[in-house]
């Protein structure tokens, strides 16, 4: 019998937290290093002035004039103990004001693969390592690169791990008879390893979160970098960030990727269905 599903993020980390298998090598990571200061306060300002345009006129007139400093009583400001509430409900409004806070980010373990997807998505700015520039010539030696699970034992992963080695001494060989680094690196795969810098506003994050917390979406590039994103904001800034990190059919009560599950299910596709979908979404 199919269990009605409880919208919200109770109970909706499943698809970020459920671990992977632990011997395939490097995850990508994400470390916070900057943020908006006081965010919850000025994103309140910004809606606050949003609904009282006259009031906006009024706080905009005197930034603009050096000699007419900003008193302190014309900026609205929300009692410490109700700062994470206010983030709460603000998140789940989608509030269009968020673009107003800013993330920065250092992302480490990053393939091509997850950044051809990242770059989809609107409001980002990336600076990422160049491989023209760094370049180690025993990355496969070392296990830099990202191995999905499907490719983690038996003969697949003697056959990634070979394809690998013959990448690295394919293109040390280009590079030993004089072929440029620029042109040699055409042979670095698309799970090699990046180091980046990633610059977005909240409200490219909510964006990226809801479409890529899905359990069926590549979640074995996408649920290390998640679970680093919500631990750092929930440490770094507020808790609040928590609600944001659920698999979309938590807010939508609703799966986005039916046909992909029952692939899953009757074997065309030799990956585990998602556990939300079988107790929430299936039908008997």
């Amino acid at each position: 019998m199919q269990e009605k599903m409880k919208k919200g993020p109770a109970l909706g980390l499943v698809s970020i937290d459920k671990p992977s298998i632990e011997n395939v090598g490097p995850k990508p990571r994400a470390t916070l290093v900057s943020w908006t200061p006081d965010m919850a306060n000025v994103l309140h300002q910004v809606w606050k002035y949003a609904k009282e345009p006259t009031n906006t006129l009024h706080i905009q007139t005197k930034q603009c004039r050096m000699h007419d400093a900003i008193n302190e009583n014309d900026i609205p400001r929300i009692d410490p103990d109700d700062e994470e509430e206010f983030l709460r409900k603000f998140f789940k409004e989608w509030m269009p004001v968020s673009r107003m806070a800013t993330l920065t980010f250092e992302l480490e373990n990053i393939p091509p693969a997850l950044l051809q997807q990242l770059s989809r998505h609107k409001w980002i700015e990336m600076f990422v390592k160049s491989a023209r520039v760094f370049y180690d010539n025993s990355w496969a030696d070392a296990g830099g690169y990202f191995t999905p699970d499907s490719c983690s034992t038996g003969i697949a992963k003697v056959i990634y791990d070979a394809g690998m080695s013959n990448a690295c001494e394919s293109m040390n060989r280009l590079l030993e008879i004089g072929v440029a680094l620029e042109d040699a690196r055409g042979l670095l795969p698309m799970h090699s390893l990046y180091k980046m810098t990633l610059h977005m506003s909240v409200a490219s994050l909510q964006g990226i979160v809801q479409k890529r917390t899905c359990n069926l979406l590549q979640q074995q590039l996408w649920a290390p970098l998640m679970r680093d994103w919500r631990d750092e904001l929930c440490r770094k800034v507020s808790p609040a960030f928590e609600v944001l990190f659920a698999p979309p059919c938590r807010a939508t009560g609703k799966c986005q990727a039916p046909t992909e599950n029952e692939e899953r299910i009757h074997g065309l596709v030799p990956i585990e269905p998602c556990p939300i979908y079988l107790k929430h979404f299936r039908k008997a």
